[in-house]
């Protein structure tokens, strides 16, 4: 099961976001990743990590945190969306991955918080 971590705040520094995803490596040994994003707020970022367990796309396609290109939005997420290849059929479109968190993803970027419905 992966490890997430996130912080939003003002001055969030990368340093703590690393060692909140390193104290769960146990969780994800396929790998780990930091991602500083900048907000509409003067000096507030939103800090993401991820502890890789690769389960439905061993590439690095699937690698998190994964922002979607189009929308600019961001996710790091631990989980499974079991009918996610019929969400990616009604979505349409092309993906890069085979990972359902690009699928969350795009789902998203086209239908907002009604995405889980």
């Amino acid at each position: 099961m992966c490890g997430i971590a996130g912080i939003l705040g003002p001055n969030v520094d990368a340093g703590r976001v690393r060692a909140m995803v390193d104290a769960q490596r146990h969780r994800g040994p396929d790998g780990s990743a930091v991602e500083m994003i900048a907000t509409a707020v003067p000096d507030v970022r939103l800090g993401l990590g991820h502890a890789r367990l690769a389960i439905l796309d061993l590439s690095p396609a699937g690698r998190q945190p994964m922002q979607h290109a189009e929308s600019g939005c961001w996710v790091v997420y631990n989980g499974e969306i079991y009918n996610h290849r019929d969400v990616r059929a009604d979505l349409g479109g092309e993906f890069r991955s085979t990972c359902d968190t690009e699928t969350l993803l795009a789902a998203y970027a086209r239908r907002g918080r009604r995405c889980v419905d």
